[in-house]
């Protein structure tokens, strides 16, 4: 980090904490008689900024016994539960959908349409709506957020970066945006510049585990295999079942081609609560697929799809 990014992270770092440490826009813009279930909801925003996904969804289901009718909260919930159970998530659309929509935030009334319409695959509409939500609303840094994200998920990388750029300047304390910027940049091959930004999101936010997976994937690419080493085992003192790090430090063991280090790793993560039984599979079969390529073991490559490890077990 050169010294002007440095004194530039200081200054927001001030600013994050004149307004409260990493604190997210406040709010009335979320729409619930209980203040415990508003104070719930906020965490598992937080949480969700930290990518501690089951943290998130507790703090959700907390909200959601404290208020039944929380719209905001039922929303998040069906993006959590969208995949392991689709049903669930169905109805907590449809109970979002029959509210009083007079009731809600313009916010509110938005995520509810976009919900709908990305249910029913209406893609072009989704967009069509975000843009007339911002043309509203331009300096909402939640939904600029989720626009954000979804041109870096596209791949459109020249605007995800502008989008994040923004994001930072209307609201400094979004610290996942230095995330998605290093990301940018690394897939760009600027290098440096990804490192800036990963080293400025893990000065402003030391205490999470993300940061330092983060720049430790930066280490990986660039062969710096001690650093990442170091990086993950940081996210691994801030978070202890931060699966991702085990993850990419065995990624660090097979790339040296120590199988036995990255088999440990595995057990390590198997030791925490954040591992599923799913989780542990595909990273047990995708070290050993690694395994065998390496060594060129095709036939046993084919037997390994045919018995524990068939490729849907991968994704």
């Amino acid at each position: 980090m050169t010294w002007k990014s440095l004194l530039v992270v200081i200054a927001v770092v001030a600013v994050v904490a004149g307004a409260g440490i990493l604190a997210l826009p406040q709010s009335s813009e979320w729409t619930t008689d209980s203040s415990e279930a508003l104070a719930e909801f906020e965490a598992a925003m937080e949480a969700s900024q930290k990518l501690y996904h089951q943290e998130a969804r507790s703090h959700l289901e907390r909200a959601l016994e404290l208020d039944p009718n929380f719209v905001a909260a039922k929303i998040r919930m069906a993006d959590f539960c969208r995949y392991e159970d689709e049903d669930h998530a169905a109805q907590l659309m449809v109970e979002a959908g029959a509210a009083d929509l007079s009731r809600l935030t313009d916010r509110e009334r938005f995520m509810i349409q976009r919900a709908q319409l990305l249910s029913d695959l209406q893609f072009e509409e989704a967009e069509s709506q975000m843009a007339a939500y911002l043309e509203r609303h331009p300096d909402d840094p939640y939904v600029l957020h989720i626009k954000a994200l979804g041109t870096w998920q596209r791949g459109e990388l020249i605007e995800a970066e502008r989008l994040n750029k923004r994001l930072l300047k209307i609201s400094p304390n979004w610290v996942i945006a230095y995330n998605q910027l290093g990301y940018i940049t690394m897939m760009q091959g600027r290098f440096a510049e990804a490192e800036e930004y990963f080293t400025s999101y893990r000065f402003i936010a030391p205490d999470q585990a993300n940061p330092h997976d983060s720049l430790g994937e930066l280490f990986i690419v660039l062969g710096r295999y001690d650093e990442a080493r170091d990086s993950f085992e940081q996210a691994l003192v801030q978070k202890p079942d931060f699966v991702a790090a085990f993850e990419h430090l065995a990624m660090v063991d097979a790339l040296k081609e120590d199988w036995d280090g990255a088999a440990l790793e595995i057990e390590r993560a198997m030791q925490t609560e954040g591992m599923s039984d799913e989780t542990a599979t595909r990273f047990r079969c995708g070290i050993d697929y690694w395994h065998l390529a390496t060594d060129r073991e095709w036939a046993e490559i084919l037997k390994l799809a045919e018995g524990d490890c068939p490729p849907e077990k991968l994704s």
